[in-house]
């Protein structure tokens, strides 16, 4: 590639390719066939002969050319200059990037970055490369690289990254840009309260909310590792492993003492034994605020999903690529939860948390210092098990904003549900009904003692019930099973199920009172739309109280979960029927823009953005435009018939700092998110407060 450039201020510039033809034969190879022929036409428009003639076909003939061509616009002025724009084809060739502090750990650095071979800087981008140690190591024009890369991280005064062009083994730097220490790096400087590498305590070298979501996860290099496909991050973390494609191969490797990284098209109830036994998981189908999402937060399993350009396929034993080679079971494989990607190979060592500002001498303490103060909204855990309970209460949770039942009945758990759905009435339905009840009561008991003295919202059962039901009943299947018989529908349509569930939990309650506890329950009604369903769950829970503890005995509060459209519109009339609201983001995003939520980040809401149409998926970013309306509009309204109300707001946004402090703005006392997030979300209120 060369360059004219003329230097009286005009900003007069010809660039363009020169070919010979004794190039196209390597260019074609590496470039594909159509790169050629479509840069010699190119050429020939831009150095066209006004006198006619050919297009030389040597590369001096063509800077002659394109000197007269340049020329012809009027006398070239002193100062006009030629250049070199290596590309990086051919042998001794190639493009990379190199960083003057290390990514991960956050020091100076020696040939830190990426080259790739015989390419162009947008192949290294798209298809990633090798390390850059290894790949200079013996090479000419390694130390002057190293050189400069120190240079100009001194005369910055701040960390840098090169983008550079090797041609023939000669070095040509194209760029020098500042490079923004993220992650676990700043958050490790913002603990120490260091100033080097530019950062310092000011409030705009602070981390970011992303920095600690991917500072608290586990962190490794995956530097030099073959990138094979790219998805959705579902939940943040590295970690490598043998790919396996069944639950019951991930349980039966893991129990071998092997690492694992379980593919599947998506997770299924019965899937838990194989997401504890993973490392990692990957899912074809699914969202950000999916059922796989969701759980994989939740078991803090690096996980990507929707993957653009490949295809996992359990009945091949394989992940398909885009170019139909094969991943096969057993391959050792790399998922960044964080950025959304699939490497080959595994990272050096053991991805792990250990060496990351966890560990961090002083990093508690620090979260503490600066998630403490005057708090936009308050935050709360989102805890299905014991274990969620106490970890979110240790992180400051001022209680559980969402504890979904449903998560309860994973794994082997799920013919306890499946048997009650299936059963007719009768002794069956009744034996179901009370194994599900004795079973519920110890798992409340729980939870409700590990966060002794502060509100527990729990949630009614609300499970698409195709999750939990044989593949081959066809009775109850539902071709929207997501818009179908669930939540408050369910207990509807199954009074006693509904009824099972409130004793369990009222009962839990009595006994911990009895023992001399503060049990604080809440119950939450999901999928509300009408004030009337709210009216029929209230009167379930005081015939279960009169019943069991007598006219006399203390209350269960009701509130009711603000997710449907038109639950939304009529929050001023439901508020009369409840003793709070909880806000569900998940589903009243999607409903509000009519997607699927395990289907839309596949496909469509990719293409979307590629096409300009969106900038971001309204389940990554909160829709403040119209979900954000209803949402606002949900509160005021709420709020003008019960002024004292009790909003809380739960999802995949929660914790997000911009959803957040409009959540705040809009007068919500609580968010819930899962226990990991907890101290990142009161992080968040405090910079909102």
């Amino acid at each position: 590639m060369f360059s004219l450039s003329a230097g009286d201020g005009t900003s007069r510039r010809i660039s363009y390719l020169g070919l010979t033809p004794a190039s196209e034969d390597w260019l074609s190879e590496a470039a594909g066939p159509g790169f050629t022929g479509a840069r010699s036409a190119e050429l020939a428009r831009l150095l066209a002969d006004p006198a006619g003639g050919d297009l030389p076909e040597d590369t001096v003939g063509q800077v002659v050319r394109a000197l007269e061509r340049l020329a012809a616009h009027g006398p070239l002025p002193a100062g006009a200059t030629l250049g070199v724009m290596p590309l990086g084809f051919g042998p001794d060739s190639g493009t990379g990037t190199a960083h003057s502090h290390d990514a991960v750990a956050g020091g100076p650095a020696c040939l830190a970055g990426t080259f790739r071979a015989n390419s162009t800087g947008s192949q290294l981008l798209a298809q990633g490369g090798v390390g850059l140690a290894t790949a200079a190591a013996g090479r000419p024009w390694a130390a002057g690289l190293a050189s400069l890369t120190a240079d100009e991280f001194r005369r910055a005064g701040h960390p840098v990254s090169l983008g550079f062009v090797v041609d023939d083994n000669r070095l040509y730097v194209l760029s020098v840009a500042r490079a923004e220490l993220a992650g676990a790096v700043r958050v490790r400087q913002a603990v120490r309260g260091t100033r080097s590498a530019g950062h310092g305590q000011d409030p705009d070298s602070m981390p970011s909310e992303n920095d600690l979501v991917r500072a608290l996860a586990p962190q490794a290099d995956t530097t030099g590792l073959t990138l094979l496909a790219r998805g959705i991050g579902l939940a943040p973390g590295v970690a490598s492993g043998r790919l396996v494609f069944r639950s019951e191969e991930a349980e039966a490797a893991a129990g071998r003492g092997h690492r694992v990284v379980l593919a599947v098209t998506e997770s299924r109830p019965e899937d838990l034994g194989g997401l504890l036994a993973a490392d990692a998981v990957i899912t074809q189908r699914g969202g950000r605020s999916s059922h796989a999402g969701v759980v994989a937060r939740s078991l803090r399993r690096p996980s990507v999903t929707a993957l653009a350009d490949a295809v996992v396929d359990p009945g091949a034993g394989a992940i398909r690529l885009g170019d139909g080679t094969l991943v096969a079971a057993g391959t050792e494989v790399t998922v960044d939860g964080s950025a959304g990607l699939l490497h080959r190979g595994a990272v050096r060592g053991t991805p792990t948390a250990a060496g990351a500002p966890q560990t961090e001498p002083g990093l508690s303490a620090w979260l503490d210092r600066h998630a403490s103060g005057p708090h936009a909204v308050d935050v709360r855990v989102n805890a299905d098990s014991a274990r969620d309970a106490a970890a979110g209460r240790a992180a400051g949770a001022t209680g559980i904003g969402l504890c979904r039942t449903e998560h309860m009945f994973l794994g082997e758990r799920k013919s306890l549900l499946e048997r009650v759905l299936l059963a007719g009435r009768g002794p069956d339905l009744h034996e179901g009904l009370h194994r599900i009840e004795t079973f519920l009561r110890a798992e409340f008991t729980e939870i409700l003692r590990a966060m002794d003295g502060l509100p527990a919202v729990v949630r009614l059962l609300d499970p698409p019930r195709h999750e939990f039901l044989p593949q081959t009943v066809d009775r109850l299947r539902e071709h929207n099973p997501l818009l179908g018989v669930r939540g408050v529908r369910l207990g509807a349509l199954m009074p006693e199920l509904a009824a099972a569930q409130i004793r369990a939990l009222s009962d839990a309650a009595a006994a911990l009172r009895r023992a001399g506890a503060d049990p604080r329950p809440e119950l939450l009604v999901p999928m509300v739309s009408t004030p009337a369903e709210m009216e029929f769950v209230r009167t379930l829970v005081a015939e279960v109280r009169d019943r069991s503890q007598g006219a006399g005995g203390p209350a269960l509060p009701c509130g009711a979960m603000i997710e449907t459209p038109r639950a939304a519109l009529l929050a001023g009339e439901i508020a009369r029927h409840s003793d709070f609201l909880s806000i569900g983001t998940n589903d009243l995003t999607a409903l509000v823009w009519g997607l699927s939520r395990d289907d839309a980040e596949l496909e469509l809401l990719p293409s979307y953005e590629s096409l300009g149409l969106l900038d971001a998926s309204p389940f990554d970013r909160f829709d403040r435009d119209a979900v954000g309306a209803l949402v606002r509009r949900a509160i005021g309204d709420a709020r003008a018939v019960r002024p004292g109300l009790a909003v809380g707001v739960c999802g995949g946004h929660a914790a997000v700092g911009e959803a957040l402090r409009f959540f705040a703005d809009c007068g919500a006392d609580y968010v819930s998110c899962p226990a990991p997030l907890v101290q990142v979300a009161r992080y968040t209120s405090t910079r909102a407060g």
